[in-house]
């Protein structure tokens, strides 16, 4: 799924609309960790796009790292109160 986000420029302050790509669950999952932190998406981008301790090449996939790397820091505060079965994860 395409969606435009607004990151800012550090230095002029500046937002500059972008559009990134990732799947459903991949906003789903930003969507959910913005509202636990009562932040923007945009807010969120905007952090994992500058954030000095991603390494990842484009912007997107800065993105997509940052939701992983919440996901595995605070994944008990992402879980649902459902049962998912075994075979739902398995390939």
């Amino acid at each position: 799924m395409n969606g435009n986000v607004s990151i800012f420029d550090p230095v002029t302050g500046e937002k500059r609309r972008t559009s990134i790509r990732m799947e459903k669950l991949e906003w789903d999952t930003m969507r959910k960790i913005c509202a636990i932190n009562k932040m923007t998406i945009h807010q969120f981008c905007t952090f994992a796009a500058q954030d000095p301790r991603r390494k990842e090449r484009s912007r997107t996939s800065r993105i997509r790292c940052a939701i992983l790397k919440y996901c595995i820091d605070n994944g008990a505060t992402l879980k649902s109160n459902e049962k998912v079965s075994q075979q739902y994860w398995q390939c």
